[in-house]
């Protein structure tokens, strides 16, 4: 299934909040948020997961595996397929359209990134994020709203 581009991000340059309101898997007691977890990033690593159940679950699983890899970024990903669902199929639900999804983990030796492998990997997604590149709006609400996409956005939803 097509529909997503991923890359690696410089790891430790990433700093800020994820609000997670997709999905996370694994562990598989989660799947579909109920409750959205917040996950505060300082220098690519997560420093406080926060929320409810799910939150509480993703806290456990990353402690059991007694990895700090696990708490790195390993890659981010945008979904563009126009007819992806949330559906609790990972391999769908990580290409919900203008969704983000974020890698923690093991990381793909093609991406030639500082985490390499680790015990496990887990994805989780933002919905309907607002990104920016260079302090230019490209998404919001689900829609790529850039000048440049906005019209292969409104074909693509058709």
């Amino acid at each position: 299934m097509g529909g997503q581009i991923s890359w690696a991000p410089i790891e430790d340059s990433i700093e800020g909040v994820l609000m997670i309101d997709g999905f996370i898997w694994p562990p598989k007691e989660i799947g579909l948020i109920r409750n959205s977890v917040k996950i505060e990033i300082r220098e690519g690593k997560i420093r406080r997961i926060e929320g409810g159940y799910e939150a509480k679950i993703l806290s456990k699983w990353l402690e059991s595996l007694g990895d700090e890899r696990m708490y790195y970024i390993a890659h981010a990903s945008w979904g563009f397929h126009p007819k992806a669902l949330l559906r609790g199929i990972p391999l769908e639900d990580e290409r919900v359209y203008a969704g983000v999804e974020f890698g923690f983990g093991s990381q793909s030796l093609k991406f030639k990134g500082k985490i390499g492998l680790a015990k496990a990997h887990t994805d989780m997604s933002i919905l309907e994020p607002e990104v920016y590149y260079d302090d230019v709006l490209v998404a919001r609400g689900g829609k790529f709203v850039h000048p440049e996409l906005a019209d292969l956005d409104k074909r693509l939803r058709k």
